[in-house]
């Protein structure tokens, strides 16, 4: 039986090891803190009222970007 042979810890770290789901785990997370960053900075920095359509701009930019990584990651190692 080869399940016995294996060391302890590999069975719960090997789907870390697969490049689609590090990619899709570090996408979902700089997702998050960018969508509470932005959210924090809407709700609790008064000063930028006035750069509020530039500060939206800029926020769902930076998004549009990081949801674009797993495209990109895909179009550059599509077999992987």
């Amino acid at each position: 039986m080869p399940e016995l042979n294996t060391p302890h810890g590999d069975h719960k770290t090997g789907i870390l090891r697969s490049a689609p789901v590090r990619t899709g785990i570090y996408t979902g997370v700089s997702l998050s803190v960018c969508f509470a960053t932005w959210v924090l900075v809407a709700n609790r920095v008064p000063e930028l009222e006035p750069l509020a359509f530039a500060r939206n701009v800029g926020a769902a930019g930076l998004m549009a970007i990081a949801a674009c990584v797993p495209l990109m990651r895909f179009y550059s190692s599509p077999g992987e």
